[in-house]
């Protein structure tokens, strides 16, 4: 693991494969989708007593201590904000978590105090900026177009008349009666009125299984051009050794096939001190590996301690969170 100081990269987490033009880079690549964490308004007047933040590809956990320094009591919009799904075609490059819900594709689940919430969502569809949300509902098609091929099959039934608006704007095409391309994006977040007493604490818990982006990397992508876009996510040298070493042994395990690892990444924004009152007074952030031999390498400006043989974890006091990490987990297979 390469840990290395990067002044524009302290804030979120991303675990991210570089973005290597073309199959002889990378092969089967799907791309990671940030999801935040808990959204105030940034003049709610709410501090940030203490963040835990636990990191892996199978699941991510958030856990907020906030409190109302005031004298009174206030109540403000809560929000989780989901990534925008970008259709650019019926076919699609993300693989969502939960394929079968069209709303909460990535199970989150939201706690208070202990207790299960029920927030309510926002679900909005739109091309450059025009939203068609109450166009699609009109016409019954489908919200999200990550979710099975049901907006393909509703846009397969579309009358000729119906057909004309989704062409003008960009937003579908046909070959006869089959659905050649859709694209539109779909923005979801969900929100709640959270109660804040005023100088006592509320626990806010978000936990949610996140949009993995996944690749594979080879010896082409260690030659200079794709080295160049490895380095960027601070891959020192010692990293860059153990991985052609895994692609080495790869390739002595089977000398007839093309050595290729497996690589996945996750995209994390953590929250902005403009949403707090003041810096975050007691952080702790947990990154868990996908496996005890996975190759990991990330931007970080602080010291992570080992705790497991997939854990590492990082503390500090009064932390100010100022930009983008970027983290890489290579796996010595082909597989997680």
């Amino acid at each position: 693991m390469s840990v290395r100081l990067a002044p524009a990269l302290i804030a979120s987490l991303i675990v991210l494969l570089p973005s290597l033009a073309g199959p002889a880079h990378a092969q089967d690549e799907r791309a990671a989708l940030p999801v935040g964490g808990l959204m105030l308004p940034p003049n709610a007047g709410i501090s940030l007593k203490s963040h835990e933040l636990k990191l892996a590809t199978s699941g991510i956990e958030a856990t907020y201590e906030l409190v109302n320094e005031g004298d009174t009591d206030l109540v403000a919009i809560a929000a989780v904000p989901l990534p925008t799904l970008t259709g650019t075609d019926a076919d699609f490059e993300h693989d969502l978590p939960n394929e079968t819900d069209p709303v909460n594709f990535i199970s989150l689940a939201i706690t208070v105090d202990g207790k299960k919430l029920e927030p309510k969502v926002e679900q909005h569809a739109s091309i450059l900026g025009l939203d068609i949300t109450a166009r699609l509902a009109a016409d019954k098609v489908p919200l999200n177009l990550f979710v099975a091929q049901r907006a393909r099959e509703t846009l397969e039934k579309l009358p000729a008349d119906k057909r004309k608006f989704y062409q003008e704007y960009g937003l579908a095409s046909w070959t006869g009666s089959q659905p050649t391309m859709v694209s539109w994006d779909l923005a979801t977040s969900f929100h709640w009125s959270q109660a804040f007493p005023a100088r006592k604490p509320v626990k806010v818990a978000i936990r949610y299984v996140p949009i993995i982006g996944t690749g594979s990397l080879n010896d082409t992508s260690l030659a200079p051009a794709g080295l160049a876009a490895l380095k960027a996510h601070c891959l020192d040298k010692d990293t860059e050794n153990g991985i052609r070493k895994a692609l080495a042994a790869r390739k002595q395990a089977a000398p007839a096939e093309s050595p290729n690892l497996f690589a996945q990444r996750l995209d994390y924004l953590i929250t902005s001190t403009s949403r707090w009152a003041g810096p975050i007074r007691d952080f702790r952030l947990t990154i868990d590996k996908p496996r005890a031999d996975s190759i990991m390498s990330l931007c970080f400006s602080g010291k992570f301690q080992k705790t497991s043989p997939t854990g590492f974890q990082f503390s500090a006091k009064d932390f100010d969170p100022r930009g983008d990490l970027s983290i890489l987990f290579v796996n010595p297979s082909t597989q997680p």
